[in-house]
């Protein structure tokens, strides 16, 4: 007895959009009918006369959707047959090989763990750089503004030696001019 494998979800939206583009095809192919019609008679030919162009307008209205709807039906089978080999593999899988499919993913959530954790770890280690390198920055910068305020201190110590030069030549020429 064979088993009945249910039609899953998607394969049933792809049906109805079958059906859909089906029934637009049909509508457009009526349309372009009613509009060659009316061409014919609005320029005074007969259809016939126009035969080809008629066709082919026709054909290009729905062909199409047509063409659409045979994809969609297409793709609906697929799935329903890859439904049918997943009932039909999961009625035949023990529980020795459900066991080893648990086992490899059991490995394979481990492995994806390890390497989050390594990923973790070098992101630590970069972000420990990056401190370390805005550390240095900052003495960088500090160095910087010692250098600059020994520099100016060391201007005005000099502007200072200069006032008590000039300040003591000062004084030594009265002292001059009293001697002469």
């Amino acid at each position: 007895m064979k088993n009945k494998v249910k039609v899953g979800v998607l394969t049933w939206i792809f049906l109805v959009l079958a059906v859909i583009m089906v029934i637009l095809a049909i509508y457009y192919t009526q349309d372009a009918v009613k509009y060659v019609n009316n061409y014919a008679a609005q320029y005074g030919a007969s259809v016939s006369d126009m035969m080809g162009d008629a066709v082919k307008y026709v054909m290009n209205a729905a062909i199409p959707y047509l063409i659409y709807a045979i994809c969609m039906a297409g793709i609906a089978a697929i799935m329903h047959k890859i439904d049918a080999l997943k009932a039909c593999l999961t009625a035949e899988v023990g529980e020795a090989e459900a066991a080893a499919v648990e086992e490899v993913l059991v490995a394979a959530e481990e492995a994806v763990e390890e390497e989050a954790e390594q990923l973790a770890e070098e992101a630590e280690a970069e972000v420990v750089v990056a401190e370390e390198a805005e550390e240095v920055a900052a003495d960088a910068e500090t160095e910087e503004v010692i250098d600059a305020v020994e520099e100016a201190k060391a201007s005005e110590v000099a502007e200072a030696e200069e006032a008590v030069e000039a300040a003591e030549e000062a004084a030594e020429e009265p002292a001059e001019k009293e001697e002469n």
